[in-house]
């Protein structure tokens, strides 16, 4: 069974951000872009490019024990879908291009397509998605003789999306990482 590729804002089946002319169109004008003459099916590479992004920015928050304990909220998009049927995230409603200007609701904004077309050739240069076993442990530190690891305060970090991704997208659009501590409460029962 194929998938049928639909770039269409707002649409109940959409599953790219962007379309191929449109991410041919920011290749042209991109520097060192030869993996994507490489890519066989554009079609897929932008639908797994828009469902990284999509994901990366979607709520997420992570328990660290601490010290201090609490949690690593992850940037999420800001606004709201532009529609109950939608499956993607974007359209949205209350959003401004770089400059300023509302985004109309019917349409992907530019910056957004360009920040697909990127993940798509930054995906083949190199899979984007596997997870790195340095981040996934959180290891800072390794020392081999005698044995001795560090290990980081807990904090997320996402390479999924390359930072050419992230300089695409506009920061209004998401929110930034923060942490979300944990206080510590002591009672005491009178009986």
């Amino acid at each position: 069974m194929s998938v049928t590729f639909d770039a269409t804002p707002g649409s109940p089946t959409g599953n790219s951000f962007t379309t191929v002319e449109a991410a041919q169109n920011y290749i042209d004008t991109r520097v060192h872009s030869e993996a994507w003459d490489l890519i066989d099916d554009k079609e897929k590479a932008l639908m797994s490019a828009t469902r990284t992004i999509s994901k990366v920015l979607q709520a997420r928050r992570a328990y660290t024990a601490g010290p201090p304990a609490g949690y690593w909220i992850r940037p999420t998009w800001t606004g709201f879908v532009a529609t109950t049927t939608q499956v993607l995230p974007w359209p949205r409603i209350g959003m401004y291009d770089e400059n300023g200007n509302e985004i109309p609701v019917d349409v992907y904004p530019t910056a957004l397509q360009e920040a697909t077309a990127e993940m798509a050739l930054q995906s083949a240069e190199e899979d984007r998605t596997l997870d790195s076993d340095v981040q996934v442990t959180g290891l800072k530190k390794m020392k081999a003789g005698p044995v001795a690891m560090e290990f980081k305060d807990g904090q997320i970090e996402s390479v999924v999306l390359p930072q050419a991704v992230w300089d695409l997208l506009v920061p209004s659009w998401y929110t930034d990482q923060i942490f979300e501590g944990l206080e510590s409460a002591s009672l005491e029962v009178y009986i």
